[in-house]
C-alpha cells in the first residue's frame, strides 16, 4: 500500500521557516519547478524545491507555465507584483483598507506567493473572469456553486477538463508523428541511395 502524500504548510498557503529563516516566494518556486518539469515532459509531482514537491491537480500548473520561461528571480518579481495587485484589488472591492494586507491569511499568501489571493480577487472583483479561479484552485468551485453562478462554474470545470486532456492530445500527436515518420523512412532511405554522390 502506498503511503499517503504528506501535506506541508506551504501547500495550504502558510509560509515555511527553513534553517535560513522565512522563505519568500516558496509556493511560486514549487509551482514553477513543476511547470518546468511538465514542459520538459517529466513528472511535475517529483520536481522539488527545498525538499517540497508540487501537490496540486494538473490544471493548477497552467497559470505557472510562463513562470518557467524566465529566471526564478524575474518570475518572483512578476508574480509577486501580480499577487500584490490582486490583494489590493480584492480589498478595495470589499471596501477594506490597504493595511488589511497585514492580516495573516493575506500576508501569508503574499510571503509565499500563493495563488489564494488571486482566487479571492477573481471571485469578488472580476466576475467576468471568475471561472479562471477554478483553474487556480479547484475548491473555488464551491463558492461558485453556493452562489448559484452556474455559467462560470461550468466554464471553469470545462477548462479543468480541457487542461487534463491536453497531455493525452499531445501524446496522441507525438505517436502520430512517430508513425508518419516510420512510414516515410523507407522512402527517405531509397531517396538517399539514389541521390548522386558529390565528387571530391
Amino acid at each position: 500500500m502506498r503511503a499517503a502524500p504528506r501535506v506541508h504548510p506551504e501547500h495550504l498557503g502558510a509560509p515555511h521557516r527553513s534553517g535560513r529563516g522565512w522563505t519568500f516566494g516558496l509556493d511560486l518556486r514549487i509551482y514553477r519547478a513543476a511547470a518546468a518539469a511538465a514542459i520538459a515532459s517529466t513528472d511535475p509531482w517529483t520536481a522539488s524545491v527545498a525538499g517540497l514537491t508540487f501537490a496540486g491537480p494538473p490544471p493548477t500548473l497552467l497559470p505557472y507555465l510562463p513562470a518557467a520561461l524566465p529566471s526564478e528571480g524575474v518570475a518572483i518579481i512578476v508574480y509577486g507584483s501580480l499577487t500584490l495587485l490582486c490583494a489590493v484589488v480584492a480589498l478595495r472591492t470589499v471596501r477594506l483598507h490597504v493595511w488589511w494586507l497585514l492580516f495573516p491569511p493575506i500576508s501569508d499568501s503574499l510571503i509565499v506567493l500563493n495563488s489564494d489571493v488571486a482566487v479571492i480577487a477573481l471571485l469578488v472583483a472580476l466576475p467576468r473572469l471568475e471561472a479562471v479561479s477554478i483553474v487556480l484552485k479547484v475548491y473555488a468551485a464551491l463558492p461558485l456553486a453556493i452562489g448559484r453562478r452556474w455559467r462560470p462554474l461550468a466554464v471553469g470545470l470545462g477548462l479543468c477538463l480541457l487542461s487534463a486532456a491536453l497531455p493525452a492530445v499531445a501524446t496522441i500527436a507525438y505517436a502520430a508523428q512517430v508513425w508518419l515518420l516510420g512510414l516515410a523512412a523507407p522512402y527517405r532511405a531509397g531517396a538517399a541511395k539514389t541521390a548522386p554522390s558529390s565528387s571530391s
